[in-house]
């Protein structure tokens, strides 16, 4: 649920932003032509890591394709870079057209959206395990960004607190209900003998964590200085847990499933923030390799 998770953050706080023209060219600087630095620095760097952990040359022309976006970089984490960054470029005009529009005016365009992107995979699902054949929808909906464009619009959605009258044991029943059915979702297929990774496109996924997601952000919370400076660092670890991560498994490969899961989840998220965080105190390294915004 993460990834979904991220594009409601990334929607939330803009809504109510006004880019006036200024303001949009220096979002595409700052923002945009940032992080596609920063991006472009960590592809070298996984390409050079991967050299290295898996014992192969360093292709010069595959890191090129990563670095044009023609290739797909090898860490299953980058998926979402070239995603945020085209999302990026639009999104200062997306959200102003959002700040000019009348909530009730886009029920229909979403809920259109929602059975289209949301909803027929979940079917497909239930259909290709009962050795039926997948629903193809040739309804074109990538003008609206698609499933993550979807939840950047949610993100807005909940800044303007158009789920707030929606109580908070039911959203406590919906959520649980979505999360339970998307576990089903994935144990009977796998029974069925079909092969199916629970993905952004499921219904029950998004329903889950947007009933999460509104739960805690109705929570009050003192940061703390920990809160903060892990709030101040994700990013970073976002882009630093993946190559801790494997080089700690192989290590302890040996071990108990267990002792694998508690490294491979608290020791790589410590050991990643403790990078960022001192990357983080070095004039240039924030900005430029963890995108911190200063």
């Amino acid at each position: 649920m993460g990834g979904s998770t991220f594009f409601f953050l990334t929607g939330f706080p803009m809504s109510g932003w006004d880019y006036e023209c200024e303001r949009i060219i220096k979002f595409e600087k700052r923002n945009v032509l940032g992080l596609v630095i920063t991006t472009e620095i960590w592809i070298v760097i996984y390409n050079c890591f991967n050299a290295w952990y898996y014992q192969t040359p360093l292709n010069g022309k595959i890191m090129i394709e990563n670095m044009l976006f023609f290739r797909p970089t090898e860490m299953s984490h980058m998926w979402y870079m070239p995603v945020i960054i085209g999302i990026y470029l639009f999104i200062p005009l997306i959200i102003n057209g959002l700040n000019h529009t009348d909530v009730r005016s886009m029920f229909i365009p979403l809920s259109v959206a929602f059975l289209a992107l949301f909803v027929i995979p979940v079917v497909d699902v239930f259909l290709l395990a009962n050795g039926k054949s997948a629903i193809s929808s040739l309804l074109d909906l990538s003008f609206s960004g698609g499933a993550y464009g979807f939840c950047i619009i949610l993100g807005c959605l909940i800044r303007k607190g158009v789920f707030d009258r929606i109580k908070t044991i039911a959203l406590i029943l919906i959520g649980l209900g979505s999360f339970c059915f998307t576990v089903f979702m994935q144990i009977y297929s796998d029974m069925q003998g079909v092969d199916y990774n629970v993905w952004y496109n499921a219904a029950t996924l998004i329903l889950a964590d947007l009933s999460i997601f509104l739960l805690i952000s109705r929570m009050k919370f003192t940061s703390g200085k920990i809160a903060a400076n892990i709030s101040i660092c994700a990013f970073g670890i976002y882009l630093v847990h993946n190559p801790i991560n494997m080089i700690l498994l192989r290590y302890f490969e040996p071990a108990s499933r267990v002792v694998r899961l508690g490294v491979g989840v608290l020791v790589t998220f410590l050991i990643s923030w403790g990078i960022v965080f001192v990357g983080s105190k070095i004039k240039g390294v924030s900005r430029i390799l963890f995108f911190i915004k200063s």
